[in-house]
């Protein structure tokens, strides 16, 4: 009889420790898919995004061009820059520029700005586009002018 009450719970417990490990198993299981599903949503919304880079480049003396550069999987559209200094005359000439249509994925516009006596070391813009995601994208940057 003792014996036959210890197989039983033996067996009892063997069944309770199989069926908890698996619920545990299945439980791991659903958070790596939660996981694995929101990584991959993430990514394919990504692929929406335009990553808009600012710099400055001078081609000579007298030649000074902001560049523009698009690292995002998505195209650039309507990309705007406001100068947020008022006292620069930098961005003077760019207004028949602007707003640029459009900048393709992994390619770059260059606009050349004003060039002038005691320009400022650096100047503070914003740029403001639109990409795959139908998001409005605004970034405050800080270029800075080495003459």
């Amino acid at each position: 009889m003792v014996t036959t009450i210890i197989a039983i719970a033996t067996l009892l417990f063997s069944v309770f420790s199989f069926l908890f490990f698996e619920l545990k198993i299945k439980k791991q299981e659903k958070i790596l898919n939660d996981y694995k599903i929101a990584e991959y949503k993430e990514a394919e919304q990504d692929k929406l995004y335009a990553h808009l880079s600012i710099d400055t480049y001078w081609r000579d003396k007298g030649t000074l061009y902001l560049i523009v550069d698009n690292r995002g999987p998505s195209d650039a559209y309507n990309v705007s820059i406001k100068d947020l200094d008022k006292d620069s005359f930098l961005f003077r000439d760019l207004t028949s520029s602007l707003p640029i249509e459009t900048i393709d994925s992994g390619d770059s516009a260059l606009l050349e700005l004003l060039v002038y006596n005691e320009m400022p070391e650096k100047a503070r813009i914003q740029v403001s586009w639109e990409d795959d995601s139908n998001e409005k994208h605004t970034d405050k940057v800080v270029i800075h002018i080495h003459g």
